[in-house]
């Protein structure tokens, strides 16, 4: 039992199962599960999904698109609107989950960031893409949604000391693994974890690497005598003291939650993110709260034997009495390493397909768009127009497809872009995804760390690796200006 308590609380500090008002109940063990009978009448079940925003025209979400017409919104804990959401800011949705699994109204909308704040110095590393932000580790994947305040869209764009707001899902090695990083204001900080090395003489507390000076804070929600070691907390401030303590503004003290709050017995529930407490591939935490599967749950694009600590997945069921899941399938969501940048060449909306660089392309209900170059917040791929730029980044699937996890159109460019597995290597040239790619005298080559190295040091290494290329496309070649090995 304790240890699934830390788990849960773990997933509070990201702000995930804040919103949720409650986390996973339960410890280990493999007491006999038993799926309540289902209710009848689909639209009138009750229904929580959590996860990133992949689109609008309503909310989507885990491949269910709600109805938000009646919906409440709440953002950073105010009342908001769906015109203050984006897509990969993860929420909580309360509301129904229609029989077909892809439709849904919903009651209630909540978001709230995993941290807010300035890239702590030092902390940059484009090699392992990630960074902190008060102390707190963040890792950028492909599916990280970037801002179009930041140029280019990835880690490469940040630097010391910018404040960004950062939303996303809580590893097994205490990352925050970014569904959306943008740039905010150099306003109020947030801060959430476990109050640590209380020191009541001198004010402070530390959450994680960073001490938060209180004493001109105001407290709410403390008993008469404040904070107390092992205090879930929200530290919000605008400043830092000479120390480098986050001088407080506001300290908030959570409330210890159940697993109640999710819903009810027998209500549907549709939970991503990644596995970060692992007793069996039958009995796990994903975001803090507690999966269970039987032998009639379904698995798509893996097996329960892929159910492993930090597996990116999607589980669908029901909730339990005990705040629990009993999946009736789980979806694997494994983090593509393809990316492109280019026009799109032919876009087959009926086939749920377009084209660039001549690769065909495939979009699904977990693919998710993002338009920044007229800030449409509805947009997919019905939207695209052959032309526009876009940016890719996704996976090759069990049939070789490349499949699109994000797709964001954007500024057209001089250059287009290309990461792939090289195949085919002999020198001057290669193929990505079955692109022809060549280089000549004027292509610069770099290694894993940005470094300069020879042509014949890139063609040594190249085949099988993965490897990005900057250059012009002629409609059949790709001629690299650059050529670099991933790791």
């Amino acid at each position: 039992m304790k240890e699934q308590r830390t788990l849960c609380r773990q997933t509070l500090i990201l702000g995930v199962a804040l919103a949720i008002t409650g986390c996973g109940g339960g410890g280990g063990g493999s007491d006999p599960v038993v799926n309540p009978p289902p209710p009848s009448g689909g639209i009138d079940r009750g229904g929580v999904a959590v996860g990133p925003i992949d689109g609008f025209g309503s909310v989507i979400v885990n491949g269910v698109k709600f109805d938000t017409s009646e919906a409440q919104f709440t953002v950073d804990g105010v009342p908001g609107a769906q015109d203050d959401l984006a897509v990969g800011q993860v929420v909580v949705i309360k509301g129904t989950i229609d029989d077909d699994g892809l439709t849904g109204t919903a009651d209630t909308v909540s978001y709230d960031d995993a941290v807010k704040g300035p890239v702590d110095a030092g902390s940059l590393d484009l090699v392992n893409q990630s960074f902190r932000v008060l102390g707190q580790p963040i890792r950028v994947t492909t599916g990280t949604a970037f801002d179009d305040s930041i140029q280019p869209g990835s880690l490469d764009a940040l630097a010391e000391g910018d404040v960004v707001e950062v939303s996303g899902l809580p590893d097994a090695d205490g990352f925050v693994r970014a569904t959306r990083i943008e740039r905010s204001s150099a306003g109020l900080f947030e801060l959430k974890g476990f109050v640590r090395n209380l020191d009541t003489g001198a004010f402070t507390f530390d959450i994680g690497t960073q001490t938060v000076d209180y004493s001109a804070a105001q407290l709410d929600d403390f008993p008469a005598g404040g904070p107390a070691n092992d205090d879930f907390v929200e530290a919000k401030g605008s400043v830092f003291s000479i120390e480098g303590a986050l001088v407080a503004t506001r300290v908030q003290r959570q409330n210890d939650l159940t697993g109640d709050d999710l819903g009810e017995e027998g209500d549907d529930a549709e939970i991503e993110g990644y596995v970060n407490g692992f007793r069996s591939s039958a009995d796990f935490d994903v975001v803090g709260i507690r999966i269970r599967t039987t032998a009639s749950t379904r698995f798509e694009r893996g097996t329960q034997a892929d159910i492993r600590v930090n597996a990116r997945l999607e589980a669908e069921g029901k909730l339990q009495a005990d705040g629990s899941i009993v999946a009736d399938e789980i979806l694997f969501q494994p983090e593509g390493r393809l990316e492109v940048f280019a026009p799109v060449e032919a876009v087959n909306v009926a086939a749920g397909t377009f084209t660039v660089l001549g690769i065909p392309v495939l979009t699904d209900t977990g693919t998710s768009f993002e338009d920044k170059l007229l800030d449409l917040q509805v947009f997919g791929l019905a939207d695209l127009r052959v032309g526009d730029w876009v940016e890719v980044r996704g996976l090759e699937d069990d049939q070789g497809r490349f499949l699109a996890q994000l797709v964001a159109r954007d500024d057209e460019e001089d250059e287009v872009e290309l990461r792939g597995t090289a195949e085919n290597v002999s020198a001057p040239g290669f193929s990505i995804l079955g692109v022809a790619v060549t280089t000549n005298g004027g292509t610069e080559f770099e290694n894993v760390t940005e470094a300069p190295i020879t042509a014949q040091q890139f063609f040594d290494a190249a085949e099988g690796r993965l490897v990005e290329v900057d250059g012009t496309w002629d409609g059949a070649v790709l001629t690299a200006d650059q050529a670099s090995l991933e790791d």
